[in-house]
């Protein structure tokens, strides 16, 4: 038995002896160490964190790049960028920690909420760039999905769709300018499209549901990002930044403290600007102001002059129309050409269109067409008109949006299913439901229209089909009971 347990000790020691051997023959995690350290680092990110920087670097960069290119705009770079650095972050913190509480993830999240939100603001219609603005403003809410479990890559196709409208617009006007101007209109369709739909396969992959947290990872609390990481943290702006870049037309770049929602303290130059403190100042030095003023006589007041001055209107000059107004009024002749997954169907009078060929990926923006039929056989991703005058479209069934806009007299018939319907600027319009649209009916959104009605079918399919009007006129009520106060606002009833 005493030999049994002297063989069994030897044994362990040497099993002891032998881990010895092999943990000092470890290289060391304190850094002097060579490459063995850094490839254990490497193989320590998570594959969402490497996939995201991936994507990064690949089509976020490249929009930022084509964006800051043209200077009036490079702001809208500074934007994009610190909004899809700061979901790096994120995305960081959730592969490596629990869950935080919705509070402190609303404050984690604070620069990306900026960032949309500075972005909707900096959006004006009086601007050359504003389709630019405007497409940035309504793509960048597709980052919400981090705050929306459940329908991330819904809310990631929905940024996308809503920006598509602008899209649209920026390659109309490229169609239109020549060189560098046009090519950098068409780089930033391109780059914007590819980063927006390179997200949607991102969180596909990665998110499906929103962001993962990691139920077995580190406390929130103590959660501090890689190198990487904290490079693109130090990109959000601190609240006690102050400064930022001149602005330039059209519109002011975002300076530091409108990233993050802070304002900066007043100049010296600024504290001494002239203002009402200084009127008063003028004011209390009484005499000073008034010893250059002098008594009027009575022959001097105008009800006492004989030879009082009439204001005599000048004559309008008639502008007559020479060789240069003529030649802006020449018509553009008719085109249809598919350009980056849209269809352009310009300028037709007079005449029937077929589009047979259009894919379900794939739009179709009409312009400036009258006393036209426009036919549409296939579903199709969206469909815009504008501009068109006695237009007939006739569509099978379409994924987004149909819109309508700055147009009389058109009719929209749709012969399956269509979600939605926007009419804005336009009067004397008629939508057509079939019966099938009619178990799914579209939702109607309008503004600034009159004389617009809905066609359905009859009661049965030979009956008359029946038009009901689009409200034009409301009656808005405040609702007693605030604050807050409310309002309540119903269409207007003539008739019993």
């Amino acid at each position: 038995m005493a030999s049994s347990s002297a063989d069994v000790l030897r044994r362990l020691e040497a099993v002891a002896s032998k881990l010895e051997a092999y943990a000092s023959s470890l290289p060391a995690s304190g850094g002097g160490g060579g490459g063995g350290g850094r490839a254990e680092r490497k193989a320590e990110v998570p594959a969402s964190v490497q996939a995201y920087r991936t994507y990064f670097t690949t089509h976020v960069q490249p929009f930022v790049s084509a964006v800051r290119s043209v200077s009036a705009i490079a702001y809208l770079g500074d934007i994009v960028e610190t909004a899809f650095k700061h979901v790096g972050v994120a995305v960081e913190a959730a592969a490596r920690c629990k869950r935080p509480t919705d509070a402190v993830l609303g404050k984690f999240l604070d620069p990306v909420i900026k960032s949309v939100e500075l972005a909707d603001r900096k959006a004006d219609n009086r601007s050359p760039f504003f389709p630019q603005q405007k497409a940035v403003a309504e793509g960048l809410p597709a980052l919400n999905w981090l705050m929306a479990p459940g329908t991330a890559k819904d809310i990631v196709q929905n940024g996308f769709e809503q920006a598509d409208f602008h899209l649209i617009k920026i390659l109309k006007i490229a169609k239109d300018k020549t060189g560098d101007e046009q090519k950098d209109l068409r780089n930033f369709v391109a780059t914007f499209k590819a980063m927006l739909t390179n997200l949607g396969n991102f969180v596909e992959e990665y998110a499906p549901k929103g962001l993962e947290w990691n139920g077995r990872g580190q406390d929130f609390a103590t959660f501090t990002p890689s190198a990487e990481g904290a490079s693109a943290a130090a990109a959000a702006p601190a609240e006690e930044e102050t400064g930022g870049a001149p602005p330039p037309p059209p519109g002011p770049p975002p300076s530091a403290e409108e990233l993050s929602g802070s304002a900066p303290a007043p100049t010296a130059e600024a504290k001494v600007a002239p203002g009402m403190g200084a009127v008063f100042d003028s004011i209390n030095k009484g005499g000073d102001v008034t010893k250059g003023l002098r008594k009027v006589d009575a022959s001097q007041k105008a009800k006492n002059m004989k030879d009082t001055p009439v204001l005599v209107p000048k004559e309008k000059k008639v502008e007559s129309k020479g060789p240069a107004k003529a030649a802006a009024a020449v018509k553009k002749p008719p085109t249809l050409a598919l350009t980056k997954g849209t269809w352009f169907c310009e300028n037709y009078e007079d005449t029937t269109i077929d589009i047979p060929s259009v894919e379900i990926k794939q739009s179709v923006y009409v312009l400036k067409a009258k006393n036209c039929t426009i036919t549409i056989p296939d579903k199709c991703k969206s469909i815009s008109v504008d501009g068109c005058v006695r237009v007939r479209i006739v569509f099978r069934s379409i994924v987004s949006v149909f819109e309508l806009f700055n147009s009389q007299r058109c009719t929209v018939e749709c012969s399956e299913v269509f979600p939605s319907v926007a009419i804005d600027k336009s009067s004397g319009c008629i939508v057509m439901l079939s019966r099938a649209a009619l178990a799914t009916p579209p939702q109607i959104v309008t503004s600034n229209i009159s004389e617009c009605n809905i066609q359905v079918p009859g009661a049965r399919d030979e009956d008359d089909p029946i038009e009901i009007p689009i409200p034009e006129q409301f009656i808005t009520t405040l609702v007693p009971g605030g604050p807050p106060h409310k309002l309540r606002t119903e269409p207007s009833q003539h008739g019993d």
